[in-house]
């Protein structure tokens, strides 16, 4: 008896608790949608029908107002779940992404041959490079901090004070850490690519402004092409005298021996061979192999300076052709076809970026065929041209050429579908990964027949490498401003007492998301991938045993 009377005030004690719950409920929502509510009214329908009439008038007079407001709230309610729609369709596609390149990763990991899986590592180091090369870049810190006490803050102006300084540092630096090799080339690595990024930055700022002419009447504006051509070739000559200069600076360092005297001869020379990483160039002296000790040596000092050397032209190329690609090729055939892609609207887009119209066909085809005709130009000199000194520069700026073109060909692609930039710079990366991966396959297998020699078969890799980067790294880029978009907005609000400050809340988010990247990716590059990229490629007659195995 006692057990039956605890059990019905239980069930008493649970009903009351799911009324006041339900009372609750039912207060939130009025308080939800605006609607004046007494505290003390019953919630019955006995007592709803006892109001008197006043009470029914001003009931009428709430009612519409109550419906917008309801009618408001559902409308709120529909938008954020197209939002999250949204949101869980973009989930699923870095999500499926992401599968995917586990697996293509799984398979160059299994892949039987040894060259392409020695090809993919360096692919990753030149990945890994760009990023955290663009993460120190756009941390901004000594440009922020030099420009707020000089005032050049925008534009090339703002690279004029870190070109030279990041220059004079990737000199220092690999000079004092040259007896520890994989440090020396960590370094040589990343800040050459800084300075790649710097002069890409000054030269798109400058052929932006100078580039480019109001004249709308002439299709495309020849007068605008003919100033592009001549300010890149203003930046061929002035990378040409930078190594030169930097050769120079390299033979008078303070090394405890005497300088080979093969270097003091011409302009250098450092040439012909190719280096460990995708570079090229190697000086006809004996090597070290890499056994390097804390003494200056004659054949530790030519090593270090060609590698050096090699991490600078490597850098002037990687600008110039990047630069080549964009405005001589790239904006010059959208120009040609009156194509200008409006980005954010899809009203604009149907009129221009639609694979209906014959103009973005045309401008695809043009692009394709651009592509075609480098790759026919490096076969040839390949067979033509190996033995000239400057073959390898000249076959390295034309493989990184059809790496930009063919990244600036998928972003077209993408283009006639999507308005978005975030969106089609992101699928741009995400395509361009398993391209590349197919081409390293395809100029191995090139090789292997002997269609074109090892020494262009590791500059295409390299390349790829670089494509693969560039694609990662803008869309990379894009997403970081997303993602400062609020923090940029509140630094420039009136109210914002940072606004003036060098330390805002743009620049201190931007800092510390480039801080995280450089900390993730460096010590597992540093200490696990740059050692096996650093390594020679193995033989061919190998590798063929291997795979037979």
């Amino acid at each position: 008896m006692t057990r039956l009377c605890y059990l019905m005030l239980f069930l008493v004690c649970g009903a009351e608790r799911l009324l006041v719950t339900a009372g609750r409920e039912e207060r939130d929502v009025q308080r939800l949608l605006s609607v004046d509510w007494d505290p003390d009214a019953k919630n019955t329908s006995e007592e709803k029908s006892t109001g008197n009439k006043e009470d029914d008038e001003f009931a009428a007079e709430d009612d519409p107002e109550a419906e917008e407001v309801e009618d408001l709230h559902h409308s709120r309610h529909k938008d954020q779940e197209v939002l999250d729609h949204q949101i869980a369709i973009g989930l699923a596609i870095m999500f499926l992404g992401m599968i995917f390149m586990a697996g293509l990763l799984a398979m160059v990991i299994a892949y039987p041959d040894p060259q392409i899986r020695h090809y993919c590592v360096r692919i990753c180091s030149s990945t890994v490079v760009i990023f955290i090369a663009i993460g120190i870049q756009h941390a901004a810190l000594v440009s922020t901090t030099i420009g707020h006490y000089t005032g050049l803050k925008s534009g090339w102006r703002s690279v004029v004070h870190t070109f030279p300084l990041y220059w004079c540092a990737t000199i220092y630096v690999c000079f004092k850490v040259r007896h520890r090799h994989i440090d020396f080339r960590a370094v040589g690595f990343v800040f050459s690519h800084i300075l790649a990024f710097d002069a890409i930055f000054a030269g798109s700022d400058l052929l932006y402004k100078f580039g480019y002419t109001r004249n709308t009447e002439s299709k495309p504006m020849w007068q605008a092409v003919v100033y592009r051509c001549v300010l890149w070739c203003i930046f061929v000559l002035f990378f040409y005298v930078l190594l030169k200069i930097t050769l120079k600076v390299l033979l008078r360092l303070p090394f405890t021996c005497e300088v080979p005297d093969v270097l003091h001869h011409g302009h250098g020379e450092v040439s012909s061979g190719h280096s460990h990483e995708g570079g090229h160039a190697a000086v006809d002296i004996p090597h070290a192999e890499h056994a390097h000790s804390a003494v200056d040596t004659p054949e530790s000092v030519a090593e270090f300076i060609e590698e050096l050397y090699e991490s600078f032209e490597e850098a002037g190329l990687l600008a110039l052709s990047y630069l080549a690609n964009k405005f001589l090729i790239y904006k010059t055939t959208l120009e040609t076809y009156d194509l200008k892609h409006a980005q954010g609207s899809y009203d604009s887009r149907e009129l221009l970026w639609n694979v209906k119209n014959c103009s973005v066909l045309h401008a695809v085809a043009t692009l394709a065929g651009w592509i075609l005709l480098l790759n026919l130009a490096i076969v040839c000199m390949d067979h033509l041209l190996s033995s000239i000194r400057t073959y390898q520069a000249v076959s390295s700026f034309f493989s990184m050429c059809v790496a930009w073109a063919s990244m600036h060909l998928c972003k077209c692609v993408i283009m006639m579908e999507i308005s978005e930039e975030a969106c089609v710079l992101i699928l741009t990366a995400f395509a361009m990964t398993p391209v590349a991966g197919l081409l390293v396959i395809v100029a191995d297998k090139m090789a292997d027949a002997d269609l074109i020699t090892d020494e262009l078969a590791d500059t295409l890799v390299t390349s790829y490498g670089f494509m693969i980067g560039f694609s990662w790294e803008k869309a990379y880029a894009e997403a970081s401003h997303l993602l400062m978009g609020d923090n940029k907005q509140s630094a420039n609000s009136t109210a914002n007492p940072w606004k003036e400050s060098m330390f805002n809340p743009e620049f201190c988010f931007r800092v510390a998301m480039c801080f995280a990247l450089v900390l993730v990716m460096f010590p597992g590059w540093r200490f696990l991938i740059l050692p096996h990229a650093l390594k020679p490629v193995p033989p061919r007659e190998q590798a063929a045993k291997d795979c037979v195995k």
